[in-house]
């Protein structure tokens, strides 16, 4: 399995088994309710890298 695969796999792991990730997804934020509740902001990019052990990568889907 390559990684793209495994992040499809593990995306719908937790689409499965949590009950609220559909609500506080990152992706359900966008520009116009970031200016609604900022008024006036700046972007900022930071690169973020997760790197997990096997029980770090089983345990997260739990928290």
């Amino acid at each position: 399995m390559d990684i793209n695969q495994f992040m499809i796999e593990y995306k719908n792991l937790l689409l499965d088994i949590s009950s609220d990730y559909r609500k506080v997804n990152h992706t359900n934020i966008n520009k116009d309710i970031f200016e609604n509740y900022f008024n006036k902001y700046n972007v900022v990019n930071f690169p973020n890298k997760q790197s997990f052990d096997f029980e770090g990568l089983k345990s997260r889907p739990l928290s």
